[in-house]
Parts: C-alpha cells; structure tokens; sequence
C-alpha cells in the first residue's frame, strides 16, 4: 500500500497539485513515513473515542512494561494479570483485563494495533470521533499528554441524526434490496419506542449456538424487533434452517434482514442491542436510543463500560464473562434484559437521560459547538503551517 500512496503524492506533485497534509487512519502508521519523506504534515484520524485514544498513546509502555499481550485462556500466565496499571494519565488504578480486546493475546488485530500506536506520537495532529462534553477528562488528559495538537471533531455522522430527518432513512437506502427494505414499511406499522433493534456490525461474529440462544431470547421476549443477519455473522449453514422455522414462529412481531437502512432514526426504535463499535455507539445516543451491550472485539469493551458505568445508558448483555471472547448468554436471560430495557424503570429513566446527552451531542456540531470550533481550528492551523 505504501508504494501506491506514494505514487499518488509523486503524480499530484507533478501536476502541480501538491499534497499540503495527510489525514490517515491512526493505524496506517506506514504514512508517517511518507509523509516524513515528502515533507508532508501528517494527522492522525482516531475514529472511535477519547479513552480509547489514550490505551493507545500509551500502548509502547503498557507492552514494554508487560501488560501487553493481555493473558487469555489460550495463553500462559501472565505476571501481570492481577497488578494494576497505575500510571496511565487521567485513568484510575485498572486492571490489564479492563483493556481493548484488542490488546489481548493473540487477538487477530494485535500487531496491527501495535504498529500504528508505535507511530501515533508522531503526528503533527490528532484528530478524534468524539466531542469535548462527552469525554471532558479524556479530551483534558491528551491535550496534555501527546505532542500532536488534539481536535476532537465529532460524531461524524450525517446532521439528518440530528435534525430527525426521515429523508435520511431513504436515502441510506440505494443498496438495501427490497425484502430489506420491507422493515420500514414494518416500522411504519409498530407503536412509538416499541421495537428493539439487534445488529452486530459488519465485522464480529458469532457460533450458531449462541445465535439460537440470541433469536429465542428475543422470542421469549414478546418484543417488537429488528434483527440484523448479516451473511457472515454465523459462518455455519445450519443457522438459516433455523431461521426459516424462526420466522414461523414469530409471524409479524419481529422482522429478519441481512442489511438494515438507519433504522435507529425511525420513532418506533425504542431500544438498541449492539456490539458496541464505536460509529454504532454514537448513533445510538445521537438519537437517544437506550442500548443493551454485548461487546465481541477491537475496543469495544471499553466502550461498554463507558456506556454502562460513566454514562449510564446501557445494560450490560454478559455477566461474569471472559473478555477474549464473545461468552455464551442464555435465552432468559436476554429475555428479562428485553424486557428491563424497553418496558421497565430502568429503561425509561436511560431514555430521559439519553435526550439529556443527544441535546450535547447536537450542540457540539452546531455552528459554533466545541467540535464545529475544534475543526475550523485544525484547518486554521493547516493554513498557518
């Protein structure tokens, strides 16, 4: 990949289009080496949150002073695994286990991860998916620590979350097909809050066990849902037998699809079932949908003990879990989490307190909000380079 960026800088520099900076994945830490021979200011684009910004700032010396693979079942003790990490800055005593999955021994994306914190520091700038208001001690925490000029830019989400855009549904929808496109002409018939939404992403995956337990869970439910299967969420090819006598059974109270359209814009979303990555996390509380947890990989972990812990929106799914893996949760069990999140106190008191932070994320990308501010000052600081 490198040679080809390389050759695009070289060609636009030719045609007399210089590259004047590059904008790139905190994890394509190769550009920093091209934009070291090029001469080119580089920033660095974290696209989930501010706490997560900080694990990886400080990933070199969580590994160099052995936090760093994280033990896991599949590997051999680690003399770290009950001493507590106490030097991250603006982070109280934690344990390594509290850490991105990511950073786990032998998680898939773990050298990757590695590489490209090794050169975050690098960066003339930072830029990150979150605002100021949502995480005030993290923000605070790297505007102090990292050299690089900290920008917190976000949500980067289309104004339609904000604005309540029903046009922005449609629009979302060019590549749906039409059986996908049916569940929200299904919406359209539901109750205002009722539905509960289930989507896992584009990436984690899951044994076809633990899919039945997840599909008679919200059987027993008796909740209006949204279930998201994609194709490659469920690698074995018995899960869709199993679909066919699920959808049998459920007749039209719930709806299957492989590829869903911005439903959690729809009124009747009321509650929201996710993985918790990061892009997911904040439309979820840009449209003050209350959230059931269930964290699978990368760092989303951290991300649901910020939803569950700090800002109180979530319930969490596992209990008592390993957190290398996605663990096995029982059919009742979702089912009482179904019903304490969309029909309960607890839920109604997380959805009045969802349009207390959906209001400050509105404010943030506003014309003149923190984020609004924070990105006409990164381009400020281009031209003034």
């Amino acid at each position: 990949m490198a040679v080809s960026v390389r050759e695009i800088i070289r060609k636009l520099q030719e045609e007399g289009n210089p590259v004047c900076c590059m904008i790139t994945d905190t994890f394509n830490g190769f550009t920093q080496d091209l934009a070291d021979e090029f001469g080119i200011p580089r920033a660095v684009f974290w696209t989930s949150n501010a706490i997560n910004d900080i694990y990886h700032l400080f990933l070199p010396e969580l590994i160099s002073k052995g936090f760093v693979p994280v033990a896991n079942k599949f590997s051999l003790p680690s003399r770290k695994t009950d001493e507590l990490i106490t030097f991250l800055p603006g982070c109280p005593p934690m344990p390594a286990t509290d850490l991105p999955l990511s950073f786990y021994y032998d998680h898939p994306i773990l050298g990757m991860v590695c590489d490209g914190a090794s050169r975050f520091a690098e960066a003339i700038f930072a830029l990150c998916n979150t605002y100021e208001e949502l995480e005030p001690h993290a923000v605070a925490t790297l505007r102090s620590e990292m050299k690089s000029t900290y920008f917190p830019i976000g949500p980067c989400l289309s104004p339609a979350f904000f604005a309540g855009d029903s046009t922005a549904v449609e629009r979302s929808s060019e590549l749906l097909s039409p059986e996908d496109l049916a569940c929200l002409e299904w919406l359209d018939t539901q109750k205002e809050s009722s539905v509960i939404y289930v989507s896992f992403g584009s990436v984690a995956t899951m044994s076809v066990e633990q899919f039945q337990e997840l599909a008679r869970g919200l059987e027993r439910s008796n909740q209006p849902f949204v279930l998201v299967l994609r194709k490659t969420l469920v690698a074995d090819p018995s899960v869709h037998d199993f679909f066919e006598g699920l959808k049998q059974r459920i007749g039209e109270r719930g709806i299957v699809i492989s590829l869903a359209p911005h439903v959690l814009l729809h009124p009747a979303v009321g509650g929201f079932l996710t993985h918790c990555g990061w892009n997911t996390t904040v439309e979820g509380i840009c449209e003050a949908v209350p959230m059931l947890a269930w964290p699978c990989m990368a760092e989303q972990n951290v991300n649901c003990k910020e939803l569950v812990e700090h800002w109180k929106l979530a319930i969490p799914v596992q209990d008592d879990r390993d957190k290398s893996s996605v663990i096995s949760v029982s059919s009742e069990r979702l089912a009482d989490l179904v019903a304490r999140l969309m029909r309960g106190d607890e839920g109604r008191e997380m959805r009045a307190r969802a349009r207390g932070f959906r209001k400050a994320t509105a404010a943030a990308i506003a014309e003149g909000g923190s984020s609004d501010r924070n990105l006409k000052a990164f381009a400020q600081a281009l031209r003034d380079l």
